[in-house]
């Protein structure tokens, strides 16, 4: 699972990168996040950060580096960039999330701005996504990466609001 940042005029960076195994037998989910700082040999590029392996060469190059970095084959890829992100979020009608503490940076900021306050709540579209990309505490990207698997599991676990409805589906495909 590749959520591209591209944004006009930059080729974009893999803002998150997650290994996703799907289980038929037991029927399981296991998912490895690969923090975005990890400074591995991008093949063909030298070292660098993974991140930037999108940068040399799309989602092909993310997809050879995480394979020769965990040494395990990697069979299919999904790459959502933001937009796709917070449509499918909205599509979805929202995820209930347990938001641990306030989430806040300013306008002023040189960063993202978020203002999130603590507490059980429904999140929707930007709001969802500047949650799960944001990295400024103390634990940086650790402390995101759990934040993103967290959201995916309850994504996952409230699928069963929408997974019956096939318009719903079809236009959540069409928003990846």
């Amino acid at each position: 699972l590749i959520g591209a940042d591209v944004r006009p005029d930059d080729p974009g960076r893999a803002d998150t990168q997650v290994l996703v195994r799907l289980d038929p037998a037991t029927k399981s989910i296991s998912m490895l996040s690969i923090p975005r700082d990890l400074y591995v040999e991008v093949p063909g590029c030298g070292y660098d950060k993974i991140n930037t392996a999108y940068l040399y060469g799309g989602a092909a190059l993310c997809v050879e580096t995480v394979g020769q970095v965990t040494g395990l084959p990697v069979h299919h890829f999904i790459e959502v960039d933001f937009g796709g992100c917070w449509r499918v979020v909205n599509l979805l009608g929202g995820v209930y999330y347990p938001v641990d503490r306030r989430y806040y940076n300013p306008e002023s900021s040189s960063w993202k701005s978020i203002d999130i306050e603590p507490g059980y709540q429904l999140l929707k579209g930007h709001e969802a996504l500047d949650f799960v990309r944001f990295r400024h505490d103390a634990r940086g990207d650790f402390s995101r990466i759990e934040r993103q698997q967290t959201f995916l599991k309850e994504l996952q676990r409230q699928s069963g609001r929408w997974n019956k409805d096939w318009t719903r589906v079809s236009k959540l495909l069409a928003a990846v």
